[in-house]
């Protein structure tokens, strides 16, 4: 058996048998919840930032070809 789980998939009813154990594991069930939604979060702007970057990198390929700068064989 599992006393102190980490996860919160290995929790069973025998972990809210009594009002400690409950709210033991109902503040495990939240922080699992925060790490999750910021590990979320920094993943998202990662995300944004480079697809930015990739569109930056775009429009200065085609800011070069237009002023034939760079072939098109190059880019």
């Amino acid at each position: 058996k599992i006393w102190h789980p980490a996860r919160i998939g290995d929790l069973t009813a025998v972990h809210f048998s009594t009002p400690r154990r409950t709210m033991r594991n109902i503040r495990l069930v939240q922080e699992k919840t925060n790490e999750q939604a910021k590990k979320i979060k920094i993943l998202q702007d990662k995300n944004r930032r480079l697809l930015k970057k990739v569109s930056s990198l775009q429009d200065l390929i085609l800011h070069l070809k237009q002023k034939n700068l760079i072939s098109e064989n190059a880019a």
